[in-house]
């Protein structure tokens, strides 16, 4: 399963070798096996009440370094890798950190210094994927990777990473021989088209997978082989839009949906949940009467597309709705995106907000499979400590 890495920190400390990295909004998605009930257009208010049942079970802390969250991937109840990293304030010197999850406790995971050292480049963003306690792969933003296999970490480079214009920002393995790298391109300085890229290993060797469409793609998975994503992935409010397009991996190619949502004008996505082939969500961002961006949904039943967006007053600020985990009980939470502590939960046929302890800027939400806990990706919002915190029975 795909899951989303913040965009918050991206853009935060990510401006690194790619000019237009800001614009990108990194994708977000789940994906679990039980189909829910058709889509109801319910509304819900934004709640101010507080958010007790979330509970932090790590900080990450280095003294004179920023710490930031990027990334997490949960296999199991007993099985979670999460990538981290830490940013000198002296220097700017960035160094990639992997927590591992064994059901008991989060540990650290060092790397080999070599492979540390020249896993980020210039960059300050890493994402991991695994399908297995000893299957793991970390990526960072400009194409290098490490890999743990056998029991030991090798690196190396995605295809057509070298030259600077392919930011790499999500990954998903299904096994030994069956992992996707996904991020965005651009033709060069001057160059406003993003474009999304992707590749692929099957356990000899990594392609580049050819993927229509324009903007950053955002990926979920039914299966290792029903894969679905949402192209025109861009930052809200960044002056620049891409049409959202959904897409199907037919085990050869990307090739577009049969039926494609009606969105609004100038709407961007953020993030795909597909549960099943009847069962899939988009959300994103659409453009309000106040000059700003309000949350966004629609929702696939396997016939056609039905708007499904939490009903919310529009204000003058880039809202989006991002990072759609399912909850285990046939609904889905979403992760409000330029409202750092707002998570939405879509039950019943209707959304309702909530906020979590103030001071947290939530990057990323985390659903552990058959379970109805979650794990979140956060930052203080000095960005001093990252935090990873869970709500719901803890995993076990």
């Amino acid at each position: 399963m795909i899951r989303s890495i913040g965009r918050a920190a991206a853009f935060a400390v990510c401006g690194c070798a790619l000019g237009l990295t800001a614009a990108i909004l990194p994708p977000g998605s789940g994906a679990g096996a039980s189909p829910r009930a058709p889509v109801g257009a319910g509304a819900s208010p934004r709640a101010p009440a507080a958010g007790p049942s979330w509970r932090v079970t790590k900080v990450i802390a280095v003294r004179g370094d920023t710490v930031v969250m990027t990334g997490i991937d949960v296999l199991s109840a007993g099985d979670a890798w999460v990538a981290a990293v830490t940013i000198r304030i002296s220097s700017g010197a960035a160094r990639p950190l992997l927590e591992h999850w064994n059901g008991r406790a989060w540990l650290s995971v060092p790397l080999p210094a070599q492979l540390a050292s020249g896993l980020l480049g210039a960059s300050a963003w890493a994402s991991v994927a695994a399908s297995a306690p000893g299957n793991v792969w970390a990526f960072g933003a400009e194409g290098r990777y490490a890999h743990l296999s056998g029991g030991r970490w090798r690196g190396g480079r995605l295809p057509g990473t070298g030259t600077g214009n392919v930011v790499v920002y999500a990954a998903d393995v299904f096994g030994p021989a069956d992992a996707w790298a996904f991020g965005a391109r651009y033709g060069g300085p001057g160059d406003l088209i993003l474009r999304p890229w992707a590749a692929h290993f099957d356990g000899r060797r990594w392609a580049q997978v050819h993927v229509p469409g324009a903007g950053g793609i955002t990926v979920s998975a039914v299966s290792g082989d029903d894969l679905w994503a949402v192209t025109g992935v861009v930052e809200p409010g960044a002056g620049v839009t891409f049409t959202p397009t959904v897409l199907r991996w037919n085990g050869r190619a990307w090739v577009r949906a049969a039926r494609q949502p009606r969105l609004p004008r100038h709407a961007v996505a953020a993030a795909i949940l597909a549960e099943s082939d009847r069962d899939v969500w988009i959300s994103g961002a659409a453009p309000n009467r106040e000059q700003g961006t309000s949350e966004l949904a629609s929702h696939w039943n396997g016939r056609s597309w039905t708007p499904a967006s939490p009903h919310t007053g529009p204000a003058d600020t880039d809202d989006a709705l991002g990072s759609l985990v399912p909850d285990g009980r046939s609904g889905i939470w979403g992760l409000g995106e330029d409202v750092p502590e707002l998570i939405w939960h879509y039950a019943g046929g209707r959304w309702a907000g909530s906020r979590v302890k103030y001071g947290w800027y939530l990057l990323q939400l985390a659903a552990v499979p058959d379970r109805t806990s979650l794990w979140a990706l956060g930052d203080r919002r000095s960005f001093s400590q990252g935090i990873i915190i869970e709500r719901g029975p803890l995993p076990r």
